[in-house]
């Protein structure tokens, strides 16, 4: 049989397991339909509201930040270092030959 398979990821931060489980089968109740060519119908609606548990109105904390600015720092990555690795042609030829050895056929591009 053949098929497809899709990685995906959920940040719990977002949603939690039901949810995800949830969405993906709501995703696959729409691909079924799509498929047999019938109505997209799912039996579960998904729910888009926001809410807070006991029913507030505004979130129940209040940070004291005037601005997001204040509190979320921005990944700043390290600088890239590169490595250039340079084999002469007859050092080539033995890690051609040891890789024939112990896998098979192996290939090399020199450029």
């Amino acid at each position: 049989m053949d098929g497809i398979f899709i990685g995906c990821v959920f940040n719990h931060a977002i949603g939690d397991g039901t949810s995800y489980w949830m969405f993906f089968n709501a995703w696959a109740e729409i691909a079924r339909c799509k498929a047999t060519g019938n109505e997209v119908s799912l039996s579960w609606l998904p729910v888009h509201d926001r809410w807070f548990i006991g029913g507030y109105e505004e979130p129940p904390i209040k940070l004291s930040y005037s601005s997001p600015a204040e509190f979320i720092v921005r990944f700043a990555p390290p600088p890239l270092r590169e490595r250039m690795f340079h084999f002469s042609n007859g050092t080539l030829a033995e890690l051609k030959a040891t890789a024939n050895q112990e896998c098979g056929k192996c290939t090399t591009f020199n450029l």
